[in-house]
């Protein structure tokens, strides 16, 4: 590799770059509809070597089998040998790279945008995002940054069964766990023991209720409270034991319950809609997690309680 920058272009979007990798994809969030991320897990080619155009998303690898070889340059990165299996590697947004791999390797892929990164650097460390750098990362092993990337992952492989509410909340997980390696925490004490008032409380709850079907997001929960999102998210897990977006799944399952035993003539297909899930293989699925049998399971048992 000659050590030379990567020449500067306008910057693309971050599936958009993807596509320029000769790499296998398992699994995109392409057609996810996710917020604040994007995510891909690849397996790359055998041998290739190119430029890397810089994107507008910061840019995390996590190389869960490194290649047989592997050079990166990227703003000050040179890198001539593979990483640890693990480690975790940052190409800020705007920032182009140049490549060089051989032997197949396995690694995520996940894209986060700078406007949220900024926003959660304001909201959870009290920064000012202009005056915010994300510097370019190489080698790193961070137990609870990897802890994340793995979470994208599992819902990434998952189909995205925790819809776009699950992949926001990530993204802002994400953010914090990045932003407490290259900063300085300066949290106030009263946002570490804040608690969400009742009233506010009370009306998410109700506006959660209503809008089960809708699909309510972060924002606009954190918006019913008066908080920011990542800071209402901390604050409505420590008032429900539950992060938002799983508080959301457990009244769907709910509701979705509530219907099987009214013993209406609604079918399967239509509970779940009615209980707001997207599709079918989604109501299953949680609400086999969280009741610990099936719907149609569920419904025999309802129908054969009745009868007796």
């Amino acid at each position: 590799m000659q050590q030379q920058e990567p020449g500067r272009g306008d910057p693309i979007g971050p599936l958009d770059g993807l596509k320029i990798l000769p790499h296998e994809t398992a699994a995109s969030s392409d057609q996810l509809g996710w917020v604040g991320l994007e995510a891909a897990h690849c397996r790359a080619a055998p041998a290739f070597e190119l430029n890397l155009p810089p994107l507008t998303h910061h840019r995390l690898f996590l190389f869960a089998r490194p290649p047989e070889e592997l050079e990166l340059l990227y703003e000050g990165v040179k890198r001539h040998v593979p990483p640890p299996a693990g480690s975790i590697s940052l190409v800020p947004a705007g920032c182009p790279a140049r490549v060089r791999s051989s032997g197949w390797g396995d690694e995520l892929h996940i894209f986060l945008e700078p406007e949220l990164v900024g926003r959660v650097a304001t909201e959870a460390f009290d920064l000012d995002p202009a005056r915010l750098t994300v510097p370019p990362l190489d080698g790193l092993d961070l137990p609870q940054l990897r802890a994340a990337m793995g979470a994208v992952d599992a819902e990434l492989t998952g189909s995205g069964t925790g819809g776009p509410l699950a992949a926001e909340s990530l993204a802002n997980v994400l953010a914090v766990h990045l932003l407490r390696h290259i900063l300085t925490p300066r949290q106030p004490a009263h946002r570490r023991g804040g608690t969400l008032p009742r009233a506010r409380l009370r009306a998410v709850v109700e506006y959660i209720e209503e809008h089960l079907g809708a699909g309510p997001t972060l924002e606009q929960m954190a918006a019913i409270a008066r908080l920011s999102p990542n800071y209402f998210a901390w604050q409505f897990k420590r008032a429900t034991g539950l992060p938002p977006h799983q508080y959301v799944i457990a009244r769907r399952v709910e509701r979705a319950k509530q219907l099987l035993q009214t013993g209406s003539d609604f079918s399967l297909v239509e509970v779940a809609a009615h209980a707001g899930f997207s599709d079918q293989s989604q109501f299953s699925h949680h609400f086999k997690r969280l009741i610990g049998v099936t719907p149609g399971q569920y419904q025999t048992r309802v129908r054969t309680d009745k009868t007796a």
